[in-house]
């Protein structure tokens, strides 16, 4: 029989079972500061949705691979709550609250999450690359924050006086 069609298998009681695929669309989570729970789940209604609220296609990266609007803090937020909009009016937030429950690490947990959505969305040979990306990205990350906790307490000083000249 081919591999293509759809049949039953008897299991060992001789029962026969109906092989079935998943119909579960993958969806990636994070959690915001106050602990509420967003779920992100990319497809072309998400992206046209989008593309309506925001004016970015992200369905189209640019020549680098580049998402539309993932490198601009504020452009990413409207984004996001335009994907979250019908989670966010369940927890009671319109896009000025959602904009404000997103920053340091829950923006940072928001923008690995929602790319880690976009490699699920893609074929398989470019969700790699965007894999490969976001690894390289984690380990950036992982180097600073060590370069920056093994600092003396006299260079991080120094730093600090630098950032109040400015």
């Amino acid at each position: 029989m081919p591999a293509a069609q759809e049949h039953l298998q008897p299991n060992p009681q001789g029962i026969s079972m109906k092989k079935e695929k998943s119909k579960k669309k993958p969806t990636v989570k994070f959690q915001d500061e106050d602990g509420r729970e967003w779920s992100i789940r990319l497809h072309i209604g998400a992206f046209q949705k989008v593309l309506n609220d925001t004016g970015f296609n992200i369905g189209k990266p640019d020549d680098e691979g580049q998402i539309p609007g993932m490198s601009d803090l504020i452009t990413f937020c409207q984004i996001l709550f335009s994907v979250l909009e019908k989670q966010a009016n369940e927890y009671g937030l319109g896009p000025e609250e959602f904009a404000e429950c997103m920053w340091g690490d829950t923006l940072h947990s928001a923008q690995i999450a929602f790319m880690e959505a976009y490699a699920d969305f893609c074929p398989s040979q470019q969700a790699k690359a965007i894999r490969r990306r976001l690894a390289t990205i984690r380990k950036a990350v992982d180097h600073k924050m060590n370069e920056e906790v093994n600092l003396s307490d006299e260079e991080l000083l120094k730093q600090a006086s630098g950032l109040q000249a400015l």
